[in-house]
């Protein structure tokens, strides 16, 4: 494995990834996002700190190690615990889960709105706000085990209520009964969305290429004080000469390597 090359959707592909993704009408269908690179690059991160620690206590180095497959099969730690608990291979659950029911997302008279009713309090809530008090009475509605197991029934009956109003109105009324819920929005959406300048998360910076350049900053904080990115992504070529003369190489090597095209 080791030659291969180190794709993310390769890597969603032959780990399982894909295959639980989607709905189980459709086709597998790849995460939206670059969850098994951008998490491999923060698993070798911790492992860095950690040698750091050790190094500090003990005076001794370490060699750091991760791989795609390593996150991606971690990512999916317990899909794979409970197949090699029941021998029951998991299967794609659209935008819900075999654990637990309602929590899934559901059409409204305008826009789609993600539930979460993750215990009997929370469905005894969401049964009161959409005026369906009947549901908390009904015993194949009485645990959560019984609704996973009546899954689709409580589905319908729960879409057909929701299409009364819109997401945002339900995302209103839920939150106030401390029901687990969003509307579901877009990219466009976050970028406008007021606890994203509350945070102050999204930072402009000064770029000679681009004149609006905003960047996620590190979404950690330490003393209050953000670990921010000083700087913006470099040009081509940018530092070149400077990580060539810390690395001992005068500058007429430089002017060399430049005229022979071997750097730019």
């Amino acid at each position: 494995e080791s030659g291969r090359p180190g794709y993310d959707p390769v890597v969603q592909a032959g780990t399982g990834i894909m295959e639980l993704t989607g709905y189980p009408d459709g086709p597998p269908a790849r995460l939206g996002i670059g969850a098994v690179d951008l998490g491999t690059a923060l698993w070798a991160a911790i492992g860095i700190q950690a040698a750091l620690a050790n190094r500090a206590s003990h005076g001794e180095g370490a060699l750091i190690e991760a791989s795609l497959f390593e996150t991606s099969a971690w990512w999916l730690s317990y899909h794979l615990i409970g197949y090699l608990g029941t021998g029951a291979t998991p299967q794609r659950q659209g935008t819900g889960t075999p654990f637990i029911a309602p929590y899934e997302v559901f059409a409204t008279a305008e826009g789609d709105l993600f539930i979460g009713a993750g215990n009997d309090r929370l469905f005894h809530a969401l049964a009161d706000e959409l005026g369906l008090p009947e549901l908390r009475d009904d015993p194949r509605y009485g645990s959560n085990e019984a609704r996973v197991a009546n899954r689709a029934g409580l589905r319908a009956a729960i879409q057909k209520a929701l299409l009364g109003h819109p997401a945002t109105a339900w995302e209103t009324r839920l939150n106030s009964r401390s029901v687990p819920c969003s509307a579901v929005r877009t990219v466009a959406d976050l970028a406008a969305d007021p606890q994203l300048a509350a945070l102050e998360l999204l930072t402009s910076y000064p770029h000679p290429q681009i004149p609006d350049l905003r960047l996620i900053d590190m979404p950690v904080s330490a003393g209050k004080r953000r670990a921010a990115h000083r700087y913006p992504p470099p040009l081509l070529g940018e530092h070149t000469d400077q990580v060539l003369a810390e690395l001992g190489i005068d500058d007429t090597r430089i002017r060399e390597l430049r005229s022979k095209g071997i750097i730019a």
